[in-house]
């Protein structure tokens, strides 16, 4: 699980970094606004809108890929390859939800 939430937040401060370098902007009134494009980069299994002045981002937390953690019944299971060592942790689903300013602004707190 902190692997998982480590994994959001790092993608979530590239984001941020990323955006802040952009030319890109979008009124204070409009709340309907289209996604900025580095969120095109995201997969299927992120679910991402805008909702007032934030992008939000919702994850189940789990990953799209094959792996031996999924569990034998699941249909993305992968049996250990030779020599694997299998940590006794497996998969399970997460309610992650991050918001990320549409206008993400310097903080003088931290500069």
């Amino acid at each position: 699980m902190k692997t998982t939430l480590g994994f959001f937040l790092i993608i979530s401060l590239a984001v941020f970094v990323v955006y802040c370098s952009s030319d890109n902007s979008v009124s204070d009134e409009n709340k309907n606004a289209e996604l900025p494009d580095v969120f095109s980069r995201f997969v299927n299994e992120v679910n991402i809108f805008v909702d007032g002045q934030s992008v939000v981002l919702e994850s189940k937390g789990v990953p799209n890929h094959s792996s031996p953690y999924w569990g034998v019944g699941n249909a993305n299971y992968e049996a250990p390859h030779a020599g694997m060592v299998v940590n006794p942790n497996s998969i399970a689903e997460q309610n992650l939800v991050f918001r990320i300013p549409l206008q993400p602004r310097n903080s003088s707190k931290y500069f």
